[in-house]
This record gives C-alpha cells, sequence and structure tokens, in this order.
C-alpha cells in the first residue's frame, strides 16, 4: 500500500475499527513512518484533552448564559411565525390570490402579445428584409409584381426558365432549393412583400 492509503487508514486503526490483519499491516508500517507517528500521538493527545475537558463541571454561568441564548432564539422563532401566519390569515388571503392572478395574467399577456422569434423564422424575416432593400432598388417597371398569399410566383417562371441554358447544370438543384427558401419567406411574410 501507499502512504497516502495508509494515512487514510490512520483513523480506522486510532478507533480500532482495522481487522487483525489489516491491523498488524498498518503496525508494520507505523513502526517504519515518522509522519504516522506523529499523527497518532497528536490524536491520541486530543483524546487526553477532551476527556479532561469534559470531567470538569460546568459552571452556573456557562449554563445560564447558554439556556438565556437558547430560549431568545425560541422566541425570534416564534415572532417570525407570529408574523406569518397574520399576513396568511382570510382577510389578507383573498388580496394576495387577487395579486397572483394579476400577475400571471400580465405575464400571459406580454407573452402572447410579444412571442420570441424561433431562430429559423428570425433568419427568414432578416432574408426577406433584404430582398425587399433589393426590390426597392429597382423601379416597379423593370419587375413583374403581384402578390400571392397562397401561391408562390416562382412556381410560374420554372417553364420560362427551363429553356435557358446556364451551363452549369449542377446548380439545378441549388436554384430549387432556393425557389423552396423564397417559397417559405412568402409564407412568413404573409404576402406582405412583392416578388
Amino acid at each position: 500500500m501507499s502512504h497516502e492509503q495508509y494515512e487514510n487508514t490512520l483513523l480506522k486503526f486510532f478507533y480500532g475499527e482495522l481487522s487483525g490483519e489489516q491491523e498488524q499491516e498498518f503496525r508494520k508500517h507505523l513502526d517504519s513512518c515518522s509522519v504516522c507517528q506523529k499523527e497518532l500521538s497528536e490524536l491520541k493527545l486530543l483524546l487526553q484533552t477532551l476527556d479532561k475537558a469534559f470531567d470538569q463541571p460546568l459552571k452556573k454561568e456557562i449554563v445560564k448564559r447558554i439556556i438565556t441564548q437558547a430560549k431568545a432564539k425560541t422566541k425570534a422563532k416564534i415572532s417570525i411565525t407570529n408574523s406569518i401566519k397574520f399576513w396568511l390569515k382570510p382577510r389578507w388571503a383573498s388580496g394576495w390570490a387577487f395579486a397572483f392572478l394579476a400577475v400571471i395574467a400580465i405575464g400571459i399577456s406580454v407573452w402572447l402579445l410579444f412571442p420570441e422569434p424561433t431562430p429559423e423564422k428570425y433568419d427568414y424575416w432578416l432574408l426577406a428584409e433584404d430582398l425587399q432593400s433589393l426590390e426597392d432598388k429597382f423601379s416597379k417597371d423593370s419587375l413583374i409584381a403581384y402578390k400571392s398569399e397562397t401561391n408562390n410566383g416562382l412556381l410560374d417562371l420554372e417553364p420560362e426558365l427551363e429553356g435557358f441554358e446556364t451551363g452549369f447544370e449542377s446548380e439545378g438543384e441549388d436554384f430549387y432549393q432556393l425557389e423552396l427558401d423564397l417559397y417559405q419567406i412568402e409564407i412568413v411574410s404573409q404576402g406582405i412583400f412583392e416578388i
């Protein structure tokens, strides 16, 4: 065993909690270790000091002081309990209930009026805002603008766009993803922006 493990078993040895085999092993270590011998002697000295302290009778002044302090703490606890009981009396209970319900109602109404945007909707809102700023830069004459709440205008342009060759056939999936993103923006914006 290492020295640290012997230090951990020192208290068990001191109180006589070790088995016969463990006690013999610890005694062998104790014969060769001055640190453990010193700690064991300090424990024995502490035990003797405590025994002497409890052998002396308590002075009447000390007993009176302890009883006085205990009574004072008991009175303080009773006064706190009485004040709590006062505020929980039926005449105050209805007021507390009304105040509690008012706070709950205000909290729910604030929560309903100002819901926290989900990250997905917030990203679409930022993208829609960017698209709106781009639309404002272009003149209305050059755009085909119409408003639809249920249909995405880009889906109607798909047959016209099939005739154009971009040279990048692998970007077809990217274009389809862009169409889906724009459609979701249109749904989120609920027809506010004209695409």
